[in-house]
């Protein structure tokens, strides 16, 4: 477990949060939508642009060829991070949206197929669904309900599992409750009724806070977002099982992803440049990978204790203040995210008066309304996301402008 000394020197990585607005310094509590970047990685995007920015593939030119070997350098490095079988097997994409996107498009469908999601999706992995039933792609999407612990039931999955479902698409975490999925459990039901549908997991509420082995996971596709895990905007990832990502066609064309090309035929390259099509965002991949190495020091399984304690402390004393509505208190399945609202105060109310103490959370519906929805809470919650430099000192603050509010 990380130790407050250590936790001090982590803090002073991350520049932003010695900004300081109307005289305090930056308590930043909205990590979920995104993180704050470290030195490191800041410090790796000027080095490129200073010394080797150039396109990549362009295997006479020495710049080129340079920011071709880092680029490859980090997906390998993010196929140890997450432990899959080949650096092949991770595409770089925009961000996890549209890693979602590419597979709705790209994956071969029936109009008999159906598709499993849950309520606790975020817009992300319910809209291009929704796309694909609207066009009549597929026949049905089947919607898993939620429990009393703002979790989801394997005897649902079991419900709505049937001969014409194709494919489950489900977070590992929730964005709004902060609840963790028992992703295994739900995987070993899906194969033991058809080892054929597919399972492809949105991690970008997971992969910052919680170790991910995707190969121990057994699924299909996982998705994320690097600017979710401290590093930069403009870059996802899309992990796919070799196997699972031959059966995709062809989502964008263009260079950096032809063999040969006339008028008449055109020759493809194989996975994973085949679904790389254009200039990628060459400095966020290379620089990604300074923070991976980062994190990696650090360990993401301490990470996730040192959180797990400072989400109990928030509980703890949230759970003390008679006005406050806590969606989610489950102590065992829940990471670094926490919802709630005060009994007769908007929650957009809240989020702007804390922010001109220098207080940054979200409010809102979060990219979730089908589950607001369905929950009956018409104005949305406060949210509380944790990072790896968050302090207990920051907690007492945040609690003492909430008081201060609600009085």
């Amino acid at each position: 477990m990380l130790n407050k000394k250590e936790i001090k020197k982590i803090r002073l990585n991350f520049p932003i949060l010695y900004n300081k607005k109307f005289n305090n310094k930056i308590i930043y509590l909205d990590n979920a939508s995104t993180t704050q970047k470290p030195k490191n990685l800041i410090n790796s995007i000027k080095y490129y642009y200073y010394n080797y920015n150039s396109n990549i593939n362009r295997y006479n030119n020495n710049l080129s060829n340079k920011t071709t070997i880092l680029i490859n350098k980090t997906r390998n490095y993010i196929k140890k991070f997450i432990n899959a079988k080949s650096k092949n097997e991770i595409i770089f994409t925009k961000n996890t949206t549209e890693s979602i996107n590419l597979i709705s498009n790209s994956l071969k469908f029936t109009k008999n197929n159906e598709i499993i999601i849950t309520y606790l999706e975020h817009h992300s992995n319910i809209l291009p669904w929704l796309k694909l039933k609207k066009i009549k792609k597929i026949k049905k999407i089947n919607i898993i309900n939620i429990n009393k612990k703002y979790n989801i039931s394997l005897k649902d999955i079991s419900k709505k599992l049937n001969k014409n479902t194709r494919l489950i698409s489900i977070t590992h975490i929730s964005n709004v409750f902060g609840t963790i999925l028992p992703i295994k459990n739900i995987v070993k039901t899906i194969k033991r009724f058809n080892k054929q549908i597919l399972i492809l997991l949105d991690g970008a509420q997971s992969i910052g806070h919680i170790p991910i082995d995707v190969q121990e996971l057994n699924i299909d596709y996982f998705v994320f977002s690097a600017h979710k895990i401290y590093g930069p905007t403009g870059l996802g990832i899309l992990y796919g099982k070799k196997k699972k990502l031959k059966i995709l066609k062809k989502y964008q064309l263009g260079g950096n992803m032809v063999k040969d090309v006339n008028l008449k035929r055109r020759l493809y390259l194989k996975i994973p440049n085949k679904f790389e099509a254009g200039t990628p965002n060459i400095s966020s991949i290379i620089s990604f990978y300074s923070v991976l190495k980062y994190l990696n020091k650090i360990n993401l399984y301490n990470i996730y204790l040192y959180e797990k304690k400072i989400l109990d402390y928030i509980k703890y004393k949230l759970l003390k203040i008679n006005k406050i509505i806590l969606y989610g208190t489950d102590k065992i399945n829940n990471s670094s995210i926490l919802s709630f609202n005060i009994k007769n105060i908007n929650s957009f109310d809240v989020g702007y008066i804390l922010n001109n103490y220098g207080i940054y959370v979200r409010t809102g519906y979060h990219c979730a309304q089908p589950l607001f929805n369905k929950l009956n809470i018409k104005q949305g919650s406060i949210r509380i996301s944790l990072g790896i430099y968050n302090n207990y000192n920051e907690i007492d603050k945040f609690i003492y402008y909430l008081l201060k509010i609600i009085n």
